[in-house]
C-alpha cells in the first residue's frame, strides 16, 4: 500500500544513518552503543548523542518500548565500595523481585561515558526504573539526569541541590549530632569542615555542623587556615578518602594536633597521622529497601514522577574504628 501524496511516512532510524551522519563505520557504530572500550570516548559520546537525536533504538529496547515494560530496574552507582553498595542492592531486589521486577547493578566508576551510557539506555526504555547514587560534580551528567526527571527516579544517599527528584538518604542532622557528642570525650578544641556543597546531603550535614559547633569549638573551612597548635582537632567529611588526601597535602597539621576523623562512610580506616575515627553507622538496608518501595509507587502511579521529596532513614549509630 502506497502513501498518500504530502504525506510523509515515519521510518525507525538503522545503525546506518548514524554511520551517515556521522561519517563512520557501522560496525564503529554498533561498538560505540554498545560501550565498547575499543571506541574512543569522545567518539562514543557523539555516536550516543546522534542515537538519541534520531530516536535509534536497537531491537531489544525497541521491544521493550511497545510493551512498555522490560521489568528491569537499574541501580546505578560508582562502584561496589563506595557506600557499601552491596547492602543497599540486595535489600532492593528482594523488594523488587515481590512485585515481579529483577534488579540491574550498573557500576559507571565516576567515568563519564559509561554513566551516560547508562542514562541514554534507561531514556530509551531498557529499564522500568532507576535507583542513582550520582558521583563528581558534572555539568554534562548533570544535563543528562536532568532529562530523565519524566521518568520513575530515585535518588540515592545524595543528589544534586538543582535537580528535582526525589531522595532516600540518611537522617544526616541527626548524625552528625551524634559525631559532635563524641567530640566532648575527645576534649577536643577546634574542627574543620570539608563537608563540600555540590549536593543537598552535604549542604544538610554542613548546616547540622554549623549549629552545632559554633558557640563550642572554633571552625575552618579549609585544613589550609587551621593554625591550631598542640589541640586536638576534629576533620569532618563525609568520606575517608577526603580526609586523607587533606592531611597527606597539610602534614604538618597532623604533627602539630592530635586529629580526629569523623566521617558517614565505613571503610577500614588506616591513616598514621589519625589518633581517633568515627564513622556514622548508616542503615544502608533499610535505605535500599525504601528507595526500591518509592520507586515502585512512581512506576504504579501511586507516586508523582519529579517532585521534591526526601526520606530520612535514622541512623544505627556511631561506631569507633579499632573499638
Amino acid at each position: 500500500m502506497q502513501a498518500e501524496k504530502g504525506l510523509k511516512v515515519q521510518t525507525r532510524s538503522r545503525l546506518k544513518d548514524i554511520a551517515q551522519n556521522l561519517k563512520l563505520d557501522v560496525s564503529t557504530v554498533s561498538r560505540g552503543l554498545r560501550g565498547s572500550q575499543r571506541v574512543k570516548p569522545d567518539t562514543r559520546e557523539i555516536i550516543l548523542a546522534e542515537a538519541e537525536r534520531l530516536s535509534f533504538h536497537p531491537n531489544l529496547l525497541a521491544r521493550s518500548l511497545v510493551k512498555k515494560a522490560s521489568n528491569l530496574i537499574l541501580y546505578l552507582t560508582a562502584n561496589f565500595r563506595e557506600y557499601e553498595a552491596d547492602l543497599p542492592a540486595a535489600a532492593m531486589s528482594r523488594t523488587l523481585a515481590g512485585y515481579g521486577y529483577t534488579l540491574l547493578l550498573g557500576l559507571h566508576f565516576n567515568k563519564s561515558d559509561i554513566f551516560i551510557h547508562l542514562l541514554v539506555s534507561f531514556r530509551q526504555g531498557a529499564f522500568n526504573g532507576l535507583i542513582i547514587t550520582p558521583s563528581r560534580e558534572d555539568e554534562a551528567l548533570k544535563k543528562r539526569i536532568a532529562a530523565c526527571a519524566d521518568l520513575p527516579v530515585i535518588f540515592m544517599d545524595r543528589h544534586y541541590k538543582n535537580i528535582r527528584g526525589t531522595i532516600v538518604t540518611s537522617d544526616n542532622a541527626q548524625g552528625v549530632a551524634l559525631l559532635v557528642n563524641e567530640l566532648k570525650n575527645e576534649k577536643c578544641s577546634a574542627v574543620i569542615d570539608l563537608f563540600t556543597e555540590q549536593t543537598s546531603v552535604q549542604a544538610v550535614r554542613a548546616d547540622a555542623l554549623h549549629s552545632l559547633c559554633k558557640k563550642k569549638y572554633r571552625i575552618y573551612f579549609n585544613i589550609a587556615d587551621c593554625t591550631e597548635e598542640g589541640k586536638t582537632v576534629a576533620i569532618f567529611s563525609s568520606s575517608q578518602g577526603r580526609i586523607r588526601r587533606a592531611l597527606q597535602n597539610y602534614p604538618l597539621l597532623a604533627k602539630r594536633n592530635r586529629i580526629l576523623a569523623m566521617t558517614f562512610d565505613a571503610w577500614d580506616y588506616e591513616h598514621p597521622s589519625v589518633a581517633g575515627a568515627y564513622y556514622c553507622l548508616q542503615d544502608l538496608e533499610k535505605m535500599g529497601e525504601t528507595a526500591a518501595e518509592l520507586l515502585l509507587e512512581q512506576i504504579q502511579g501511586k507516586r508523582k514522577i519529579g517532585r521534591n521529596y526526601m526520606r530520612r532513614i535514622p541512623v544505627l549509630g556511631i561506631r569507633q574504628y579499632g573499638a
